[in-house]
């Protein structure tokens, strides 16, 4: 896509197609950069029907992952696109994301006028896996709307946010208040910097690496099955395996959770800047519906990132007990009982203490005993002729001529 960029949806589209296919999926990263720099030059109406066009070319490229990123570009860029949300929610109930799709609609629905509400209903409604669902979503957008109406008037116009406005929601925020269910109207909470740890899962709140106080007492029973991996170097290796990945995972994880807040982090810099940059307060309601849907959104967007790493994080626990399961460690079995995980990770702790051991057990050098001089002086000397004797060392005396007068000296001829 060389040349004076075209702002015509179709022409974009068909020459990044053209593009990722002829060179083989070796320039897709710049077929994409392309587009979205299009994107940001486009006005409004040009960039929905680029967006649309975008996401269905990802789609037909069977970039999943990619479309959704697409989409969810799309809908916060332009919140107030019906188009936008209607295509983003019909491509969740495609891929069976149904749980995303109703929170899809929720969040469009807290956005897009009443006259829109409708359409948005009736995707879930024509989907036999969502529509008992409609109801009750109904219900808590009402709740939510009733808790909602009388907020604005309360913020005095004049006054200046904290400085921490700048950051998103709090995780504890965005995990108690879902978009499915009413906002309780607290103290907000923001991030002023990068969180340090994960967010808390608890749907999964441990896995089996997890540190645990020793402090847990296994039963004799256990204690007694654990006797025979003591040297169990397979058992080892494996436990080891696990640790690694876990961590692993739990880095990449936390660098993804430093992302999202950090981008939401700068959209609420950004935001405060151009709200109080002039200090008029003819757009003061303008103004407070714009924080209202970036808390909203910034909310939305932590607990979807909270729920599928809930989700992973339950699939990494299936595959730890499983695999230690198959090596026939005791209480190892495939369960999300906390009373059970809690000693399955009391388990673990044992298991590595004991390659702890056992791996310094292997590296201590073999060393020869020394001997005491002393010793040496009290042992019984020797005689000098088998000290000296150049055949004392082989055990075995030395030869000796037979005696005898040999030939000549009296000997027999």
């Amino acid at each position: 896509m060389s040349g004076t960029p075209t702002f015509e949806p179709e022409a974009v589209i068909s020459a990044a197609k053209h593009q990722i296919i002829s060179s083989n999926y070796k320039e897709v990263d710049q077929a994409r950069s392309t587009v979205f720099s299009i994107l940001e030059k486009c006005d409004e109406l040009t960039s929905i029907a680029l967006y649309l066009q975008f996401a269905d070319l990802e789609i037909e490229l069977r970039q999943f992952k990619q479309a959704t990123k697409v989409l969810e570009q799309a809908v916060v860029t332009r919140p107030l696109s019906l188009a936008l949300w209607k295509r983003y929610v019909g491509f969740c109930l495609e891929r069976q994301k149904h749980s995303n799709a109703k929170k899809l609609v929720v969040r469009a629905i807290e956005l897009l006028p009443t006259e829109n509400h409708a359409e948005l209903w009736g995707l879930l409604e024509q989907n036999e896996h969502t529509k008992g669902d409609v109801e009750v979503l109904k219900a808590q957008v009402a709740a939510g709307a009733t808790l909602l109406a009388p907020t604005p008037p309360v913020v005095a116009p004049a006054s200046a946010p904290p400085t921490s406005t700048a950051g998103a929601v709090a995780p504890a925020a965005a995990r108690s208040t879902p978009s499915i269910e009413p906002l309780e109207h607290k103290t907000a909470q923001y991030f002023d910097k990068l969180p340090l740890t994960l967010p808390v899962t608890p749907d999964c709140p441990h896995l089996l690496f997890d540190p645990i106080d020793s402090s847990v007492q296994l039963s004799s029973n256990v204690l007694y099955q654990l006797e025979d991996f003591t040297r169990n170097e397979r058992v080892f290796g494996e436990v080891l395996r696990l640790y690694e990945s876990q961590r692993q995972k739990e880095v990449d994880t936390l660098y993804r959770w430093q992302d999202l807040i950090a981008m939401q982090m700068k959209e609420g810099s950004e935001l405060y800047r151009r709200h109080h940059s002039s200090g008029a307060n003819s757009a003061e309601s303008e103004n407070l519906i714009q924080r209202h849907e970036f808390t909203l959104r910034a909310a939305s967007s932590q607990a979807q990132f909270i729920e599928i790493t809930a989700m992973d994080r339950s699939n990494q626990l299936v595959a730890q007990q499983r695999a230690l399961e198959a090596l026939r460690v005791p209480t190892m079995s495939v369960s999300k009982d906390p009373n059970l995980v809690t000693q399955q990770r009391r388990v673990i702790l044992w298991l590595l203490e004991a390659e702890r051991a056992w791996s310094q057990s292997q590296q201590q050098p073999r060393t020869r005993t020394a001997v005491d001089p002393r010793d040496l002086r009290r042992s019984s000397p020797r005689p000098a002729d088998e000290l000296f004797h150049p055949y004392a060392s082989r055990g075995r005396p030395p030869m000796q001529r037979p005696m005898g007068g040999g030939r000549g000296r009296g000997g027999r001829r």
